[in-house]
């Protein structure tokens, strides 16, 4: 009966419940395709600093994740009191809160909650060859992310047994909006499936809530490997042109992951699964005539000039073919043919050179002619009871178009958990299924969750822009109403919140949707449609009574 209740709180609030004032929610922003690697770019003969063998089985088995957590504060930068002045583990300083320190209470949940709950929710979906014995972990690189995480002695030497996948855990304070970020550290063979790997949860994040465990399960999956980098590696991804306007998508058109997207939104002529993509665009002025700071993956310029900004802490990130750094470090692009700077207003760039695209096509046939051999014979299921692998560092590249992300496209997936911010996080089996099509898992397909967002919305949705002349065809999805203050359900159905719609200037033109110019941010990645952004405190499984009147929590 209670349970009954706590559904029906969402429909009773719609009811009684009127007005504004509650703060927006805060969804965890993952910055995994910002984050530093210091691992430097991948050379044809390079050798790992330290390989060493694991044997792996032949038959298929649910994945062994062990995490450790015995040095939580072994990256250095973190709080000991309110006021104190540290600086965070990518470079920055910042003036602890209280928020920020590391409570026994707080250790407890991540030890005895989050950790395991996220790895449970893995090893129940993903199969993989388990390995034979002790996994031995390689010492990474000096100054690498991964050789900066405290790993005990033993496991370099005797390895951990009884594993498939090991991760070291930290709590040390990041970015506000970030809870936590991981990534892989070594893999079987230098294209093959990871096995070690690093994450660290932000301090002033941890709680005993779905949303945390949830976070947890959707970094983990970048360590297990869903990186765009990898995708287009192992020739994953397509680009198509002129979808809702815009210059250019991507899509990951594999098998698998094609047949369930397919399923999901009820739509034969998919072409795949978005990506989320969010390439450079020009920063304009703000009223007044001086330019705004550059958000989130923004490009900020200066005399024309594409400046791509700094990562994490202050750290300008590796240079690519064609950039040059100057001024303190920034990575400064050449301007596009024709002498132009970088786009048109703040739409997207045009479309690439020719040489760019076929920079891409070459991407691709290089990449199904080094796909690993082991990492084939994983795939083709032809391997043998004893096949030994070397584990080798995890070896970086960037992706063929700046600013294509690990990430499905939020516009299209906004509660999926591998969406680029994260709230309810539902694992469906889109997502399983690009894990099978990486080669090296097989997906328990009867613990997919279902996700309601998008599903059954047929192509339109995929194909034509959210809201058309001020109004849309999935009002269960999209809003359109600025002066409608009433508290009504998120997408998700777990929370109650108001139309995140503003009146913007900056909208570029195949994003307008209304007669003037108001959307959603920039920042909340949907395209700058609008919808239902939940506020604090009001779960319908833990809000707080006192601001849901007429609710039963």
């Amino acid at each position: 009966m209670l349970r009954q209740l706590r559904q029906l709180c969402c429909a009773l609030l719609l009811l009684l419940c009127t007005g504004g004032g509650l703060v927006i929610a805060v969804p965890h922003h993952c910055v995994f395709d910002r984050l530093p690697r210091n691992v430097g770019e991948v050379t044809g003969g390079e050798e790992p600093a330290s390989p060493v063998t694991v044997s792996v089985g032949s038959d298929w088995a649910p994945l062994r994740i062990k995490v450790f957590a015995d040095d939580l504060e072994g990256l250095g930068g973190f709080c000991t009191r309110a006021g104190e002045h540290i600086n965070m583990f990518f470079g920055k300083e910042m003036v602890c809160q209280e928020e920020d320190i590391l409570t026994e209470e707080k250790v407890d949940i991540l030890e005895n909650v989050i950790l395991p709950e996220a790895a449970k929710m893995h090893s129940e979906r993903l199969l993989v060859r388990p390995l034979d014995g002790p996994l031995v972990v390689p010492r990474f690189r000096e100054g690498s992310v991964c050789g900066k995480f405290p790993v005990p002695e033993e496991h370099h030497t005797d390895g951990v047994p009884d594993a498939d996948m090991v991760l070291y855990a930290t709590a040390v304070p990041t970015f506000k909006p970030t809870f936590a970020w991981a990534m892989p550290c070594a893999t079987l063979g230098p294209r093959g499936r990871p096995v070690v790997g690093v994450i660290n949860y932000n301090p002033r994040h941890i709680e005993n809530t779905s949303q945390h465990i949830r976070v947890a399960v959707h970094e983990m999956a970048h360590a297990l490997g869903f990186i765009v980098t990898d995708m287009e590696g192992q020739a994953l991804v397509k680009r198509e042109v002129g979808v809702r306007g815009r210059s250019s998508v991507h899509v990951v058109n594999s098998r698998n992951t094609l047949e369930q997207a397919r399923h999901h939104y009820g739509c034969e002529s998919a072409p795949g699964m978005e990506l989320e993509f969010a390439p450079p665009t020009r920063n304009p002025a703000a009223p007044g005539g001086r330019g705004r700071g550059a958000g989130p993956g923004e490009w900020r310029e200066r005399g024309g000039g594409r400046i791509l900004p700094d990562l994490p802490g202050g750290r300008a990130g590796r240079i690519f073919p064609g950039e040059r750094r100057e001024r303190g470090g920034e990575r400064i692009l050449p301007d596009l043919p024709g002498g132009r700077g970088g786009g048109r207003g703040a739409a997207e760039l045009p479309a690439e050179p020719v040489r760019r695209r076929e920079r891409e096509r070459m991407l691709r046939l290089r990449a199904a002619q080094h796909i690993s051999a082991s990492t084939q014979a994983v795939a083709d299921g032809t391997l043998s009871t004893g096949t030994t692998l070397t584990v080798v560092e995890k070896q970086w590249r960037p992706p063929s178009w700046l600013g294509l992300m690990s990430h499905w496209g939020r516009r299209n997936a906004k509660d999926e958990l591998m969406a680029g911010f994260v709230v309810s996080g539902y694992y469906t089996a889109i997502t399983m299924a690009l894990f099978t099509d990486l080669g090296y898992y097989k997906a328990n397909f009867e613990m997919a969750e279902p996700m309601s967002w998008g599903s059954g919305a047929g192509c339109a949705l995929l194909t034509d822009k959210c809201v058309t002349d001020g109004a849309t065809l999935y009002p269960d999805m999209f809003c359109t109403d600025l002066s409608d203050a009433t508290l009504r359900c998120t997408s998700d159905r777990q929370s109650l919140g108001t139309c995140a719609i503003y009146q913007d200037d900056n909208i570029p033109p195949e994003f307008q949707y209304f007669a003037t110019k108001q959307g959603s941010r920039r920042g909340a990645m949907m395209e700058y449609c609008p919808f239902i952004a939940p506020m604090n405190g009001t779960g319908c499984m833990d809000g707080d009574e006192a601001i849901m009147p007429g609710s039963v929590v």
